[in-house]
């Protein structure tokens, strides 16, 4: 074993000194990188059976031999160049596939928006209401093509609805929007998203008022008392039942939901 173990540790030292090498230099082994790869081989196989053989010496030749040192070097060099180009050609197909996918994205978004954007807002719920309404987008990387249509439907959303609510405020002026809202809702479809808007349009009549009211405080103190000496004269005939009507009336219903916003709570006593 013994005998073995020293031919292999000879026939080793021959093939660095002899196996087809002369001594060489680093900028030897740049240029010939398949000899630097077969020296580094050999090296690091020197290194490794002398360690098994506990030869300590023996082994630190080879790891400061300066050939075995050029050869490793301009070896791993080349490996790091290898892979180097590797993730270098990676990243230029991703990115290229990311733009390429990101371009196709775009076309078709920009499809989307303007058929939205051209739809008035029942058309505009018939497109994408369905499907979009509760769309979330994947925050992590680019959006699928598929979800270009659902993106650009979101995107119009808010600026659809502050539309139709001011088209429904002009076509159904003040206490005529209640209406329309009460026969909508008396069909029973709470559900309806359009049925939502237009609750959405009462409310914000409701706030024009009263921040209407807050700005011109002669016409809410007039409307206010108006209001008041009507319901104390019907309060006076026990007429209860058009006490209540009234008070849920718009012409009086918002001068109190103004007043309100003064600390006057509810038609008690005429303002002052």
């Amino acid at each position: 074993m013994v005998i073995k173990k020293i031919g292999l540790i000879f026939l080793l030292e021959t093939a660095l000194a002899f196996g087809g090498f002369f001594s060489h230099d680093k900028a030897y082994y740049d240029k010939h990188l398949d000899d630097a790869k077969e020296k580094n081989a050999l090296c690091e196989k020197a290194i490794e059976t002398a360690l098994k053989n506990g030869d300590m010496k023996l082994a630190e030749k080879y790891d400061k031999d300066e050939e075995c040192k050029a050869a490793h070097d301009a070896y791993v060099e080349q490996q790091e160049k290898i892979r180097k180009a590797k993730e270098e050609a990676r990243e230029k197909k991703e990115k290229e596939e990311r733009a390429k996918k990101e371009a196709a994205y775009k076309a078709e978004y920009d499809k989307y928006y303007q058929i939205f954007k051209q739809a008035d807002y029942k058309k505009f719920m018939e497109l994408g209401g369905s499907k979009c309404r509760h769309y979330l987008r994947n925050p992590f990387g680019t959006p699928d093509i598929s979800e270009a249509k659902c993106e650009a439907w979101n995107k119009l959303k808010v600026q659809k609805e502050k539309e139709e609510i001011a088209r429904l405020l002009k076509e159904y002026p003040h206490e005529k929007i209640f209406e329309y809202k009460k026969k909508l809702l008396a069909k029973g479809n709470y559900s309806d998203p359009y049925n939502d808007l237009v609750v959405r349009a009462a409310n914000q009549e409701t706030q024009n008022q009263i921040k209407f009211y807050l700005a011109h405080k002669d016409k809410l103190k007039h409307d206010f008392n108006e209001c008041y000496y009507k319901i104390d004269a019907l309060n006076k005939k026990s007429k209860y039942n058009e006490v209540i009507a009234l008070k849920k009336s718009y012409k009086c219903d918002m001068p109190a939901r103004a007043a309100l916003k003064l600390n006057i709570f509810g038609y008690f006593k005429p303002m002052k």
